[in-house]
């Protein structure tokens, strides 16, 4: 049994996605199955990473957990249902995490990690893009 200390330093993101926190108050728990992504997701392009905020939800119908919003799925995460509200680090391509997704706020559209279509925008019009 290995009983030495180890350490893990992950980046996340570095420029603010959000214009205002409008919204933060009415965040929802989301949990993500890091098996529903890939490395590219990360900010850091592998596992283990960081989903940065402003990071698009969508739901996996199957089994009710969030991946990536891609409007060319058919699984569910084809809508798009939120944002993330902030970095969350996950530790494996196997990982389950949690997080908190928006589903009303004011982005910075230049600033989001992933951009988002006009059927992404549509599915939910309670986001603002400035």
């Amino acid at each position: 049994m290995d009983l030495s200390v180890t350490s893990t330093t992950l980046s996340g993101s570095t420029t603010n996605v959000f214009r205002t926190t409008h919204g933060f108050d009415s965040a929802l728990s989301v949990t993500i199955d890091a098996s529903n992504l890939v490395a590219g997701d990360m900010v850091d392009g592998a596992f283990p990473g960081v989903l940065p905020a402003g990071f698009p939800l969508g739901v996996v119908t199957a089994d009710g957990t969030y991946a990536m919003y891609d409007d060319g799925n058919a699984d569910g995460t084809e809508t798009l249902v939120g944002l993330l509200r902030e970095d969350v680090d996950v530790a494996s391509a196997t990982a389950i995490v949690h997080g908190a997704m928006l589903i009303h706020a004011i982005v910075i559209e230049a600033n989001l990690p992933v951009a988002i279509d006009a059927n992404g925008k549509t599915d939910n019009a309670s986001v603002q893009y400035v």
